[in-house]
């Protein structure tokens, strides 16, 4: 599963996150992740734990993201690329309320 995405500009977190050559907030890339993963499971996806995660590359404001998704039961592998390059890497465990 993938889903791709790019943080805004304008996004808030950036005004004091190294003025003159802004990144994303590792919290701001791992938020996007998730909701990714919410959208494409459905509503009633419940984030469990986050056991692992690791950034690897800064990423600049209005890059695009792509987060891919390897799924094996409730747990799942995660990574984060922007283009051929790895920016990120975890695992998350999920359910599915009734």
């Amino acid at each position: 599963m993938k889903h791709t995405t790019q943080i805004d500009l304008k996004h808030p977190s950036l005004k004091g996150h190294f003025p003159g050559q802004p990144i994303i907030p590792g919290v701001v890339i791992l938020d996007e992740m998730i909701k990714a993963f919410r959208k494409e499971r459905g509503p009633h996806c419940k984030i469990q734990k986050i056991p692992s995660v690791k950034f690897l590359l800064p990423l600049e404001p209005g890059v695009q993201i792509e987060f891919i998704f390897d799924i094996s039961n409730s747990i799942v592998r995660f990574t984060g690329k922007c283009g051929e390059k790895n920016i990120m890497l975890g695992q998350l465990e999920y359910s599915i309320a009734p």
